[in-house]
């Protein structure tokens, strides 16, 4: 960010996304049943809450060998129910 910096370029960050289990669960129109599950199992298997974060779906892409479109619509989920944390 140092030489973005010396550049005359703005870095901006972000804190990040966090959603409810229950959240995601509440909205399954939006990508489908089928991404509400897979939210769910991420959760589960790869979180120790009922919050999902995005290190949790970017673990289940490399572990699980996902699908990217199925992962894109998680993290999709994650974004519109989420909140910033």
């Amino acid at each position: 960010m140092e030489r973005a910096g010396r550049c005359g370029l703005v870095v901006e960050t972000h804190p990040g996304y966090v959603a409810e289990v229950a959240e995601i669960a509440a909205h399954p129109e939006y990508r489908g049943q089928d991404v509400v599950e897979l939210a769910q199992r991420i959760i589960e298997r790869l979180a120790n809450s009922t919050q999902l974060l995005p290190i949790h779906v970017a673990r289940a892409r490399r572990v699980w060998d996902l699908d990217g479109q199925q992962s894109k619509k998680v993290w999709h989920c994650l974004a519109r129910f989420g909140r910033t944390w």
